[in-house]
């Protein structure tokens, strides 16, 4: 098993407990699930990626700004809360991944995550090298 987290401004959806929820995010509750819980078995092989918070909303139209960023108080400390815990892990993170909106308006994208891209590449076929059971 790889677990791979990404990680932006967004704390994510909270399910009601008729939902199945616990109080936190369904994001926080993978990460917890997949690797955040079980840190000694997932070394090496759970990689997190949090993004530069100022590069993309810098460059973010208006329009799209909420589906980038959690907007309420609440969710703002969660979220850093839930990054406080990533950082503090033991596990490996990169921090501060760049990215940008490329393109007009809404209808543009996020961009300039080839460095982000060629890292996750890295690690994965590291992890699979180091773990894969090979026949």
């Amino acid at each position: 098993i790889i677990f791979l987290g990404f990680l932006g401004e967004r704390y994510g959806w909270v399910p009601t407990p008729d939902e199945g929820g616990n109080g936190s995010s369904i994001t926080e509750m993978e990460m917890m699930a997949g690797a955040l819980g079980r840190v000694t078995e997932m070394k090496d092989r759970a990689f997190f990626y949090l993004r530069n918070p100022n590069r993309l909303l810098r460059t973010l139209p208006w329009s799209v700004q909420n589906k980038f960023r959690t907007p309420d108080e609440d969710g703002q400390n969660r979220i850093k809360i839930l990054k406080t815990k990533i950082l503090t892990s033991g596990l490996e993170v990169m921090s501060d991944y760049p990215a940008r909106w490329e393109g007009a308006g809404a209808k543009g994208m996020v961009g300039g995550l080839q460095e982000l891209g060629e890292r996750v590449v890295t690690q994965v076929w590291g992890a699979v090298q180091t773990h894969a059971h090979w026949r």
